[in-house]
């Protein structure tokens, strides 16, 4: 389909493209629509002898979660100097933290000219979220183009129109209100995220007193287990360890049956949570924000999901942060850190970064008194809520009895 509209001038190969000697030449253009998700493991014998030369200049590209960067790096290698390469990749490449140094590598190199944010489920085999990412030569900035929005809905598949295409290059060529050109300086300093998203959210306004959340403590991530581990740790029985979900958060508050766990492996205890330890879900918005309160002899320990932070209380009080984070600001501002449409992500660097007012500790104490006095009142009227809706599930049972 795709010669019949390009023309007669086609040729069409079946073959291993890391073993294809017709690829050593130089194209023009090239446009590359590779599979998603296979692991740098899956490429085959001559996959993996690319990668291994391609890590002898750059190490960069030794340890990649995924083969997106590969293969947008052997898809730069087909193209002559001023062409241009366009690939289509999952959105997870574009911001997670393994695949940063290779993102960097063509950062700094000049090479990429354009990130677009396709729409969902534009492809009937897969729903994972996809970019399109433009390379060319000598780029000094990016346009950074944000098209998750740009689509007819359909009931299977979602599908791009003229209209929406027509859009979508006018903003690759100019700044609209899905676009915008960002500088080197600007996407080192996020950690060289290419998510549109991060690069578009409305500007908040200058944070007064603004000191770097990582500035106030430690800021850790949960034990990532998997779930037959979890499994196997399971206890049926009351036991002094629990482990928090992050299901187990529900309007601020965590809740007190958590399921227990039989023991604990001495190298999970760094994991454990410690009294007013502040939490913050990893994925998914609105992100869930809780401290934590740590009996004597009680061990909890948190999930991968969750980001644990350890405050210096000499700074700042955990529910002082706890109240800005879930404020209309607070709200505000980690939107801005968040990447990705499909499943919403905070990398723990751009947490660490994120500008938090505050104020002297008396004024904060103040906030958190006032806080924690809400807290009390709302588990109060759950704990109300809860007799209520056992006295209604036993009406029934009661009126027959009488």
């Amino acid at each position: 389909m795709r010669a019949d509209l390009l023309g007669e001038n086609v040729q069409i190969r079946l073959g291993n493209l890391f073993d294809d000697p017709s690829l050593e030449r130089r194209f023009d253009a090239v446009f590359a629509n590779y599979p998603f998700g296979l692991r740098p493991k899956n490429l085959g014998s001559f996959g993996e002898e690319y990668v291994r030369r391609l890590s002898n200049y750059n190490p960069a590209f030794s340890k990649l979660s995924s083969t997106d960067w590969i293969f947008n790096r052997k898809a730069y290698d087909c193209v002559n100097g001023p062409g241009r390469v366009i690939c289509i990749m999952a959105n997870g490449s574009t911001w997670n933290t393994i695949d940063k140094n290779a993102r960097r590598d063509f950062l700094e190199g000049g090479l990429v000219e354009a990130v677009i944010s396709l729409p969902p489920r534009i492809y009937d085999s897969t729903s994972i979220g996809t970019t399109m990412i433009v390379f060319s030569h000598g780029n000094t900035s990016t346009m950074m183009v944000n098209a998750e929005d740009l689509y007819e809905k359909g009931r299977r598949i979602n599908t791009i129109t003229d209209a929406h295409i027509e859009k979508i290059l006018t903003a690759c060529r100019q700044e609209t209100e899905i676009s915008r050109r960002v500088s080197m300086t600007k996407i080192q300093e996020m950690q060289f995220i290419l998510s549109p998203a991060a690069y578009l959210e409305t500007q908040v306004e200058e944070v007064k007193n603004g000191v770097e959340l990582g500035s106030l403590g430690s800021i850790t991530r949960g034990a990532q287990l998997q779930a037959s581990v979890l499994d196997e740790m399971a206890s049926d029985k009351v036991t002094n360890t629990q482990y928090l979900m992050l299901a187990n958060i529900q309007n601020g508050i965590i809740e007190e049956d958590l399921p227990y766990l039989r023991e604990l492996d001495d190298r999970l205890a760094k994991y454990c949570l410690k009294n007013n330890n502040l939490i913050l879900s990893k994925n998914g918005a609105p992100f869930k924000i809780a401290v934590a309160e740590v009996k004597e002899g009680q061990h909890i320990l948190a999930n991968g999901n969750l980001y644990v932070m350890t405050v210096d209380e000499a700074k700042a009080d955990p529910y002082y942060l706890k109240a800005y984070l879930e404020s209309e600001e607070g709200v505000a501002a980690l939107k801005r850190i968040t990447v990705g449409s499909t499943i919403p992500n905070i990398g723990v660097e751009q947490l660490k970064k994120l500008l938090i007012p505050l104020p002297p500790l008396e004024e904060q104490r103040k906030i958190a008194d006032e806080y924690r006095a809400c807290i009390a009142d709302l588990k109060l009227l759950q704990r109300k809520t809860a007799k209520v809706l056992d006295r209604m599930n036993h009406i029934y049972k009661t009126s027959k009895e009488d």
